[in-house]
């Protein structure tokens, strides 16, 4: 079918779209499609076309204002009211009050034909997209007015279809999108648009006349298997798509912000100078990320999946194949969420429903956007853990709760609670009493002995306990001991926005049937008693493991109110999903289009990127490099790097990186250049815009 309407609709090029229309009733009749019902079907396509593009034209609104004059407003107002009509018409034909013309209208169901017109909608808001690209790559386009662009674009369409002598709207479209460009921009930069998205339009379609060819002519039981495989696994296709497109999105993302710069030392570098140096055989250490002595990972945080993690660099010596490999797990959280719905609620609209929530969710988006941190594996391995419990699968468990445990140290108090919930609820008495017992002496020993011992002193995120105390002990004395302050703490703003954005995006629905909650309990309570604001906030890694929990919480509250109240249809709950889901990724996520949209690494290129890469990639790994955080990821394969303004007298080179919102204190990158600047100890070996680079004399 594609291969014969992309071949009749060739035709239009030579002279016009008549010929489009003439060829496919002959192209079709092959398929035993009568020639009446053909053309019935062009009247409904050109109806449905033009009923699409005019609505997507409306978007163009504020593009068009500046021409449009008062007169000319009433026009296209009436105009729209007539489209407005004749849609009503078109969807409900019976409504159409001169009997002999209904037959121009779809004879086809209700729902079938609003299918159509959603899908075809779709189809041109893309074309309008693909379109802004095109343009976008050629001439430089206000990228915040995109919507307004695509409306443009499908008016211009509108109007070149609508001119049907024409070969293809050829000459006319163009006219349109020079004319109507030609207000924001320069002349020649809106010809330029409109032939240069003629021609990417043209070699679109020619590739994919040619693909529908080969498809046709080579590939047909192929075919008709992936087919009756999708028709039979609708649900699975969906998810499959969804995990593809969510592991595209952030893997590009998350490169170009290592391309350009936007990953840090902090923690991009830290973990990449771990890594190397586990891979070269110096196990688990890296230079003080707040000094300059070579220190043991484990003076910080307990991640030892870093160690797991170190033969990658076998296949791809690169920071930013940890960058991949997190976007490929956290991805794979969705799959789980699938599995475990599915397993609890036997419902596969809901389970996608809810892997669709979780693909959007800001907590995950932000833990998959800021630079590589072990912990945010465990979001996907204890919903691996949790899945496995449900199939019994001991053995994969264990393993899945032992990744999930060495991720980060406080992980194994939520590991000793998995113990305590196989023990009583599956009865896997020695099972879950071993994990119970084992992770809670791991975790004793890693807080109270071997980090501290490593530091030299308490680990350093006490410091942002101080009100409660010094001591692990006594910060679990003051939680305990003082109800009233705590609760206090709790109830602060910050805290209270942090459980808002945790929990809203399920539409609350985790808080109904909380039991499992209690696995977040631990995570949960770190960060809303913590002085230190980072730690309830979603935009960092820090909400990695009580993420798991609010989705089962979740499934498990839909299971419990349908339990109780048979009356509620599995519908509502995905209708409250996906609205709130949804409404949460656009008021506070990170995805584009969206309010805090993080957009940066697309939109704002380094313009020194190149100079940059070219000086980084002439430095030997045994150069000692004091340099700015931005430039600490891209310079972590080496035995000393040093976070100005840490290891000044130290380094050989010393490298900055200025963005406009360094602060200017003298330990910020414009105060170290300004004291570089005065001293005779290092000479300015490179200079290009907003990159320094100095050698010591």
């Amino acid at each position: 079918t594609l291969y014969r309407w992309e071949f009749s609709e060739l035709k239009r090029f030579v002279p016009g779209n008549v010929w489009s229309f003439l060829s496919r009733g002959s192209l079709f009749s092959d398929l035993g499609v009568d020639k009446k019902d053909t053309a019935k079907g062009l009247i409904y396509e050109i109806e449905i076309l033009a009923i699409s593009t005019t609505f997507l034209s409306l978007l163009s609104i504020p593009l068009a204002y500046q021409y449009i004059s008062r007169s000319s407003i009433f026009l296209a107002g009436a105009v729209f009211i007539g489209i407005l009509i004749f849609t009503v018409f078109f969807l409900f034909p019976s409504l159409f009050p001169i009997k002999s013309l209904r037959k121009l209208l779809p004879d086809i169901p209700f729902l079938q034909n609003l299918k159509l017109l959603i899908l075809v909608t779709m189809a041109f808001f893309f074309f309008g997209a693909g379109t802004f690209f095109s343009a976008l790559s050629v001439v430089e386009i206000d990228l915040s007015k995109f919507f307004e662009y695509v409306g443009f674009f499908s008016l211009s369409l509108l109007i070149g279809y609508l001119s049907i002598i024409t070969p293809s709207g050829l000459g006319v479209r163009e006219g349109v999108i020079t004319f109507g460009l030609s207000k924001t921009l320069s002349f020649p930069q809106a010809a330029l648009i409109a032939i240069f998205s003629r021609i990417m339009l043209i070699v679109s379609e020619l590739i994919f006349a040619l693909i529908v060819f080969v498809l046709a002519k080579s590939l047909k039981k192929t075919l008709k298997q992936i087919a009756d495989f999708i028709k039979k696994n609708k649900h699975e296709t969906a998810l499959i798509v969804l995990f593809v497109l969510y592991i595209s999105y952030f893997t590009a993302a998350t490169f170009l912000k290592y391309d350009n710069y936007y990953t840090g030392r902090f923690d991009l570098g830290n973990m990449a100078q771990t890594l190397w140096n586990t891979y070269h055989g110096r196990l688990f250490i890296l230079t003080d990320p707040n000094g300059v002595e070579i220190f043991s990972r484990l003076a910080f945080h307990a991640d030892f999946i870093l160690i797991l993690l170190s033969p990658l660099y076998f296949f791809w010596e690169d920071p930013r194949i940890l960058l991949l490999v997190q976007t490929l797990i956290l991805g794979a959280g969705g799959i789980f969420v699938y599995l475990i719905a599915g397993s609890v609620l036997k419902n596969k609209n809901i389970s996608l429903v809810l892997a669709f929530a979780y693909f959007i969710n800001p907590a995950v988006n932000y833990v998959n956007l800021f630079d590589f941190h072990g912990v945010a594996l465990a979001t996907t391995f204890f919903l691996a853990t949790f899945y496995f419990i449900l199939k019994k699968k001991w053995v994969l468990v264990v393993v899945f709760l032992f990744l999930s445990a060495i991720t980060k140290e406080q992980v194994w108090l939520t590991v000793a609670l998995f113990g305590g919930y196989i023990f009583f609820f599956y009865k896997q008495k020695l099972l879950g009493l071993s994990i119970f017992a084992i992770s809670s002496l791991i975790f004793y020993f890693l807080i109270w002995h071997a980090i501290p011992n490593s530091l030299g002193g308490d680990h350093f995120a006490l410091q942002f306990y101080s009100e409660l105390g010094s001591s692990p002990s006594e910060i679990i004395k003051g939680v305990i001991l003082n109800p009233a302050g705590t609760v206090q703490t709790l109830l602060q703003r910050e805290q209270m926005d942090f459980i808002r954005q945790i929990f809203s995006p399920l539409s609350y629905l985790s808080l109904i049937f909380p039991p499992f909650l209690i696995f977040a309990g631990p995570d949960l309570a770190i960060n809303l008693l913590s002085e230190n604001g980072k730690l309830h906030q979603i935009y960092y890694q820090y909400s990695s493991i009580i993420t798991p929990f609010i989705f089962i919480s979740a499934i498990y509250s839909i299971f419990y109110l349908k339990k109780h109240i048979p009356s509620i249809p599995l519908k509502l709950f995905a209708i409250m999903i996906i609205f709130s889901s949804v409404y949460s990724a656009y008021s506070y996520g990170p995805l584009p289009f969206a309010k805090k949209e993080q957009t940066v690494m697309f939109t704002k290129p380094l313009p020194e990127r190149t100079t940059v890469d070219n000086f980084i990639a002439g430095l030997s790994e045994n150069t000692k490099i004091s340099a700015s955080n931005n430039l600490g990821s891209h310079l972590s394969h080496r035995h000393y790097i040093y976070t100005i303004p840490n290891g000044l007298d130290r380094a050989d080179y010393i490298l900055l990186l200025i963005r406009k919102d360094n602060e200017l204190s003298i330990k910020s990158p414009i105060g170290v250049l300004k004291r570089l600047e005065k001293s005779n100890k290092f000479k300015l070996v490179k200079q290009y815009g907003n990159f320094y680079a100095f050698k010591r004399n």
